[in-house]
Protein backbone atom coordinates (compact mmCIF):
# COMPACT_ATOMS: atom_id res chain seq x y z
CA UNK A 1 0.00 0.00 0.00
CA UNK A 2 1.52 3.23 -1.11
CA UNK A 3 -1.51 5.66 -0.85
CA UNK A 4 -4.44 6.55 0.99
CA UNK A 5 -6.81 5.06 -2.02
CA UNK A 6 -4.92 1.84 -1.71
CA UNK A 7 -6.31 1.47 1.88
CA UNK A 8 -9.64 0.82 0.09
CA UNK A 9 -8.25 -3.02 -0.53
CA UNK A 10 -7.24 -3.90 2.87
CA UNK A 11 -9.16 -6.53 5.15
CA UNK A 12 -9.30 -4.44 7.89
CA UNK A 13 -7.46 -0.54 8.98
CA UNK A 14 -6.77 -0.60 12.43
CA UNK A 15 -7.38 3.57 14.35
CA UNK A 16 -7.65 4.97 17.52
CA UNK A 17 -10.88 5.95 18.67
CA UNK A 18 -11.88 9.54 18.35
CA UNK A 19 -8.94 10.94 16.59
CA UNK A 20 -8.52 12.55 13.11
CA UNK A 21 -6.93 8.81 11.67
CA UNK A 22 -10.47 7.74 12.94
CA UNK A 23 -12.19 10.43 10.77
CA UNK A 24 -9.95 9.54 7.64
CA UNK A 25 -10.80 6.06 7.46
CA UNK A 26 -14.73 6.71 8.48
CA UNK A 27 -14.47 9.31 5.09
CA UNK A 28 -12.35 6.74 2.91
CA UNK A 29 -14.29 3.51 4.01
CA UNK A 30 -17.75 4.57 5.24
CA UNK A 31 -18.95 5.69 8.51
CA UNK A 32 -19.82 2.59 9.99
CA UNK A 33 -17.37 0.28 7.75
CA UNK A 34 -16.82 -3.05 9.09
CA UNK A 35 -13.13 -2.66 7.70
CA UNK A 36 -12.40 -0.13 10.64
CA UNK A 37 -10.58 -1.61 13.52
CA UNK A 38 -10.74 0.68 16.33
CA UNK A 39 -8.74 0.36 19.54
CA UNK A 40 -8.44 2.42 22.87
CA UNK A 41 -4.42 3.64 22.13
CA UNK A 42 -2.42 3.37 19.06
CA UNK A 43 0.47 0.24 20.54
CA UNK A 44 -3.21 -1.89 20.43
CA UNK A 45 -4.22 -1.09 16.90
CA UNK A 46 -0.12 -1.36 16.26
CA UNK A 47 0.24 -4.97 17.82
CA UNK A 48 -2.92 -5.80 16.05
CA UNK A 49 -1.37 -5.29 12.63
CA UNK A 50 1.92 -7.01 13.91
CA UNK A 51 -0.25 -9.88 14.82
CA UNK A 52 -1.95 -9.83 11.37
CA UNK A 53 -5.34 -8.85 12.20
CA UNK A 54 -4.94 -5.69 10.18
CA UNK A 55 -3.48 -4.99 6.84
CA UNK A 56 -2.70 -1.02 7.94
CA UNK A 57 -3.03 1.75 10.85
CA UNK A 58 -3.59 5.02 10.32
CA UNK A 59 -2.07 7.07 12.78
CA UNK A 60 0.00 10.81 13.15
CA UNK A 61 3.42 10.41 11.32
CA UNK A 62 5.09 11.42 14.88
CA UNK A 63 3.95 8.55 16.82
CA UNK A 64 4.33 6.05 13.47
CA UNK A 65 8.22 7.50 13.15
CA UNK A 66 8.92 7.29 16.52
CA UNK A 67 7.60 3.13 17.00
CA UNK A 68 9.60 2.38 13.88
CA UNK A 69 12.49 4.42 15.31
CA UNK A 70 12.58 2.55 18.62
CA UNK A 71 11.56 -0.82 17.16
CA UNK A 72 14.22 -0.85 14.63
CA UNK A 73 13.44 -4.92 13.56
CA UNK A 74 9.82 -4.94 12.72
CA UNK A 75 9.59 -4.93 9.36
CA UNK A 76 6.75 -1.65 8.54
CA UNK A 77 6.58 0.25 5.85
CA UNK A 78 4.97 3.50 6.56
CA UNK A 79 3.43 7.04 3.81
CA UNK A 80 2.42 10.16 4.11
CA UNK A 81 -0.33 10.77 1.52
CA UNK A 82 -0.41 14.14 0.29
CA UNK A 83 -4.32 14.02 0.81
CA UNK A 84 -4.14 13.66 5.03
CA UNK A 85 -4.88 17.03 6.51
CA UNK A 86 -1.63 18.56 7.73
CA UNK A 87 -2.72 19.13 11.49
CA UNK A 88 -1.33 21.58 14.64
CA UNK A 89 -1.12 20.59 18.13
CA UNK A 90 -1.31 23.20 20.69
CA UNK A 91 -0.51 22.88 24.72
CA UNK A 92 -2.62 23.90 27.60
CA UNK A 93 -2.20 25.06 30.62
CA UNK A 94 -4.12 26.53 33.33
CA UNK A 95 -4.28 30.25 33.08
CA UNK A 96 -2.42 32.35 35.43
CA UNK A 97 0.43 29.42 35.58
CA UNK A 98 3.18 31.59 34.19
CA UNK A 99 5.83 28.97 35.75
CA UNK A 100 4.95 25.62 33.87
CA UNK A 101 4.21 28.07 31.04
CA UNK A 102 7.63 29.19 30.81
CA UNK A 103 8.85 25.60 31.37
CA UNK A 104 7.43 24.30 28.48
CA UNK A 105 8.32 27.31 26.31
CA UNK A 106 11.62 26.50 27.53
CA UNK A 107 11.47 23.11 26.67
CA UNK A 108 9.78 23.34 23.49
CA UNK A 109 12.91 25.92 22.46
CA UNK A 110 15.37 23.50 23.30
CA UNK A 111 13.87 21.20 21.46
CA UNK A 112 14.13 22.83 18.34
CA UNK A 113 17.88 24.33 19.13
CA UNK A 114 19.20 21.06 19.50
CA UNK A 115 17.40 19.63 16.73
CA UNK A 116 14.88 16.85 18.31
CA UNK A 117 11.98 18.57 16.63
CA UNK A 118 13.73 17.74 13.15
CA UNK A 119 14.43 14.35 14.26
CA UNK A 120 10.88 13.58 15.14
CA UNK A 121 9.28 15.13 12.63
CA UNK A 122 11.51 14.75 9.74
CA UNK A 123 11.96 18.58 9.06
CA UNK A 124 11.37 21.70 11.29
CA UNK A 125 7.54 23.00 12.38
CA UNK A 126 6.12 25.96 10.59
CA UNK A 127 5.09 27.66 13.28
CA UNK A 128 3.03 30.14 11.30
CA UNK A 129 1.10 27.17 9.63
CA UNK A 130 -1.10 26.71 11.91
CA UNK A 131 -1.82 30.48 12.84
Amino acid sequence: MKTLEDLKTARYVGVQNATTGHIVAQNLLGKTSPKIKSYESMPLAIQDLLGGGSDAVIADNAVVMEYAKNNPKVKLRYFDDPSFEKECYGIMVRKGNQELLEKIDAAIEKAKTTGVIREIFGADVDEGACK
